[in-house]
């Protein structure tokens, strides 16, 4: 702590001094001195899983005190040992200077100077140099100055952009890229007496910074440790690779991935350890700062295929198993046998017998078996037996139940072989094909009441059927048969009835010249305008409207149809209405008027739900998706309530959009700031079952962020026209005193400008602060897409929604969050993405290029502005207005949306990703 202090003294005392800086050529050499003096190395471990020494100085304080006596020889009042080294080692370089060998000026120390890798962030570079160096150098013999000069296209002129001492053959850098100018890279290498050899440089113009990689290869699988090592190579041909890198992996028979993070190193590898032999794994990796994730598929071959010595390897499987039943001691025995060799123990003129079998571990397990619900109670039986044995004996405590035995091989290194299993199927299921013989009374029995059961359930089938045909007798008798029915508006009349099989048509689309296989002769029709109790309602959309006005179609109360098929044809397609209900449910169990989306059997892995269990709500109409429409479902069932997108029609184009929205979802994977899929509504349609017509989105109470923008900045508002002498603050209590102005208001319903100043900025520092928590939740759900390659295209306030109801803007619950949603114009890559609504086409896309991440990030930026503007209309102005409220637009935390906004609203590359996005808006302090 006391060289703390006096280092700290001092550094106040040589700022006061204003002393130049020594040159490079004397100051390195010097600094040489003081590492071969004072400095240390230490060893550590490389990506490639190698050793490498390193001279290590940080936290060194002698060499620091030696090296700032280099940069101070003049300075004669620290007499500290290692202070006053640096300055004679100085004075010693000063003096021999013009005496130093030209062999060693001429001899040349470093090969190859170039960029190892680069991140690129915030219009900033954070990378690593490699120094290459010739043959025979002793790395640890030479110390090396790095500079990065940029060069002016236009007249020449060279800034140098970075400078920096390296002690070893890689070190950091960092700098800011202010133009598209060329970039030389130049080192210098010093020892213990000056410059040792030529400068040596290389040249990089801007779009090889900015072609910043992250593709990795497999160059190759192999053992280590008893296990196998995958070790990947960025591509050379690809560019400047990237810095940071976060690798995931998985085998094929595995759910969750194992995540590891690198920074590229001097060895330009990457390795990724503990992988199983014969196996698959995926292997998905992607930069901290660029990229999109990319996915390498590594197959890691048997132990035995990779090495040459068995050793190495864990024992083969067991190579069979045999089992057999002993009861003749009247209890049951299992009794296990297996064959088994393994080279390492045969070898009987092997000196080093320390890796042999160690013991077979066997596991009988007790199966699910028919008709004995005790088996699955029983606990598994587990021994371990000597590797000289190959029989076991097991008692089993019940005979009647199916079993399985597991046999796996252990050897003296404790590796363990792959798992040899063998099913004992004691019991099987009931077949009813074989008849067992007449002397079995059991059996007997139970074909009876089979039999019997049969006959009642047949009976049954004919009564209902003979009891539907009556009433349909009678229902015709009092000519209340109920079709449907075409119905002209203007004149009200029955223009036709709907043919068998034929679609549902629009009045408007009907052929009136072609009636001869539809007309038929009508008694006692009455066609009323509104709904009726005990009414059918006939309806060709969706059952969602309240009104007649919503379809081409009327109620018909008494229609009756002369011909044999009207009963039997539309007997099932009738809806019923309840009057005082804004839901409607199904009569028939499987019949849906919906137009489909595709069969259930192109998505037979979503879960999907039938129509009839729910009841529906109003239908509304979602701002920018022109292919379907919305409403509220409820599930009578489950007792949920979710929101039900369905076909506004059944064009191609409607049915494509909504299949490929289905293919979003199927992908997608759960996250707490994107809206949760549910399912799938199936139903029967055109008589054709298991038809796709709906999909069931969670249900927002909250309505859209765009809603809660309007309203917060009407309250913010209207706060900022109150005054004192507003009549909805009155005076409770006492009157003020007429010549003490406004500090006289001492009732308890009235405010003094100075509190309402105070309670004004309280409620804009709640809602700004709910913009950054918002825009925090947006970024992560972002990321959560951008991460598994999903490009939403539609980030706007509409699309995103409050999982919670509210009723003041400025009293929000703290567990109140936002998600994402509206996926209808999402995709799984940027080759497909498009943009219907051109207020959210980013400049680059209006001038022909494809729709990227960088997109979404341009319409979040316009989401943002949105939020700092308190909804004022913002049209890609040079500058994003004020939102009106000063209060509001003074605040920290808004003039960082604001910020953030203009960020995301730049050029594709100069744009934040969501993920920064997110660290950005979740470290905000203010």
């Amino acid at each position: 702590m006391k060289l703390f202090l006096i280092l700290s003294f001092l550094t106040l005392q040589f700022n006061s001094l204003r002393a130049r800086s020594p040159p490079v050529s004397l100051f390195g050499p010097c600094q040489h001195r003081c590492i071969e003096k004072f400095g240390d190395s230490k060893t550590v471990r490389t990506n490639a899983d190698t050793l490498y020494r390193e001279i290590d100085v940080v936290n060194n304080t002698e060499y620091s005190l030696c090296r700032l006596g280099c940069t101070h020889p003049e300075f004669e009042t620290l007499s500290l040992p290692e202070f006053t080294f640096g300055q004679s080692a100085y004075r010693e370089i000063v003096e021999n200077q013009t005496s130093a060998k030209s062999e060693d000026v001429q001899k040349n120390i470093v090969k190859e100077v170039r960029f190892l890798c680069l991140d690129h962030l915030d219009e900033g570079f954070f990378g690593r140099v490699n120094m290459i160096f010739e043959k025979d150098v002793e790395e640890s013999n030479h110390i090396h100055y790095v500079e990065l000069i940029s060069r002016d296209e236009g007249d020449g002129e060279e800034v140098i952009l970075h400078h920096s001492w390296c002690y070893n053959s890689n070190c950091d850098i960092n700098f800011n890229n202010t133009s598209l100018a060329d970039f030389r890279l130049r080192v210098s290498a010093f020892n213990g007496n000056g410059a040792v050899g030529r400068r040596l440089s290389k040249w990089y113009n801007a779009r090889n910074l900015l072609a910043v990689s992250n593709d990795l290869s497999l160059k190759s699988v192999e053992w280590k440790d008893d296990k196998a090592v995958a070790r990947l190579s960025p591509d050379s041909n690809s560019g400047i690779p990237a810095c940071s890198y976060e690798i995931q992996y998985k085998n094929a028979l595995s759910s969750e991935y194992t995540t590891v993070k690198f920074y590229l190193d001097h060895t330009n590898e990457l390795l990724v350890k503990g992988l199983e032999f014969n196996q698959n794994y995926t292997v998905t990796y992607i930069s901290d700062l660029i990229g999109e994730p990319v996915s390498v598929d590594v197959s890691v071959p048997a132990c035995s295929l990779m090495v040459t010595d068995v050793t190495m390897c864990a024992p083969p499987p067991v190579s069979s198993l045999h089992s057999t039943w002993n009861t003749s001691s009247g209890e049951s025995d299992l009794e296990i046998d297996w064959n088994y060799f393994w080279v390492l123990d045969a070898n009987t003129n092997r000196i080093d017998r320390s890796i042999r079998t160690s013991h077979f571990h066997i596991t009988v397990n007790p199966l699910v078996t028919p008709n004995n619900p005790n088996c699955e109670k029983y606990e598994p039986i587990r021994r371990d037996v000597d590797n000289l044995q190959r029989h076991v004996s097991f008692r089993i405590s019940d005979a009647k139940c199916n079993y399985e035995v597991e046999a796996v091989v252990f050897d003296t290194k404790r590796r363990k072989s792959e798992t040899k299993k063998m099913k004992i199927v004691r019991i099987n299921e009931p077949s009813y094909m074989a008849l067992l013989p007449a002397t079995d009374v059991q059996t007997t029995i139970g074909l009876v009441v089979l039999l019997t059961c049969a006959i009642i359930i047949f009976t049954l089938i004919i009564l209902i059927i003979l009891l539907k045909k009556r009433n349909h007798s009678r229902r015709r008798r009092r000519g209340e048969t109920v079709c449907y029915a075409y119905v002209d508006e203007p004149p009200r009349k029955i223009v036709g009835v709907r043919q068998p099989g034929a679609r549902f048509l629009p009045v408007e689309n009907v052929n009136r010249d072609v009636e001869a296989g539809l007309a038929q002769r009508t008694v006692g029709c009455n066609i009323q305008n509104g709904p009726k109790v005990n009414m059918f309602q006939v309806l060709p959309q969706p059952p969602y409207g309240d009104s007649a006005s919503d379809h081409h179609y009327d109620y018909i109360s008494e229609y009756q149809v002369e011909s044999e098929m009207s009963d039997e044809v539309f007997e099932e397609d009738i809806c019923i209405s309840t009057p005082n209900t804004p839901y409607r449910i199904m009569d028939s169990p499987s019949f849906c008027l919906m137009a489909p989306i595709a069969p259930f059997e192109e998505f037979d892995d979503l879960p999907a739900y039938a129509f009839q269990t729910f009841r529906f709500g109003k239908p509304y109409e979602r701002p920018g998706n022109p292919y379907c429409l919305m409403t509220t479902a409820m599930d009578v069932s489950r007792g949920n309530c979710f929101s039900l997108k369905y076909p506004r029609d059944y064009s191609e184009p409607t049915r494509r959009a909504l299949r490929r929205e289905l293919e979003i979802l199927r992908i997608l994977p759960l996250h707490p700031n994107i809206v949760h899929f549910d399912g799938v509504v199936i139903g029967r349609w055109e008589n054709i079952p298991y038809q796709i017509t709906g999909i069931l989105m969670e249900e927002c109470l909250g309505g859209t962020l765009h809603d809660y923008i309007n309203s917060a900045g009407f309250v913010l508002r209207r706060q900022g026209m109150r005054t004192p002498d507003d009549a909805c603050l009155p005076i409770a209590d006492e009157s003020p005193n007429q010549s003490s102005g406004y500090n006289s208001f001492t009732s308890k319903g009235r405010q003094t400008p100075e509190q309402k100043t105070n309670q004004d900025k309280n409620s804009c520092q709640i809602v700004s602060s709910k913009f950054i928590s918002f825009a925090e939740q947006i970024s992560s759900a972002l990321e959560h897409l951008h991460f598994v390659r999903i490009i939403h295209s539609r980030v706007s306030s509409m699309s995103v929604f409050l999982s919670s109801d509210f009723t003041d803007p400025l009293e929000m619950s703290s567990e109140q969050i936002v998600k994402l949603g509206d996926f209808s114009n999402a995709f799984p890559n940027s080759n497909d993405a498009s943009v219907l609504d051109p207020m959210l086409q980013p400049p680059e896309v209006m001038m022909g290029k494809k729709f990227e991440t960088k997109g979404d990030i341009w319409q979040m930026g316009m989401c943002l502005a949105e939020m700092c503007t308190l909804g004022t209309p913002f049209t890609m102005q040079k500058h994003i207005p004020m939102s009106g409220v000063s209060e509001f637009d003074k605040l920290p935390s808004t003039r960082f949306i604001r910020d953030t906004a203009k960020k995301c609203l730049l050029k594709p590359r100069s744009r934040p990703d969501a993920a920064n996005l997110r660290v950005n808006f979740g470290n905000f302090t203010g």
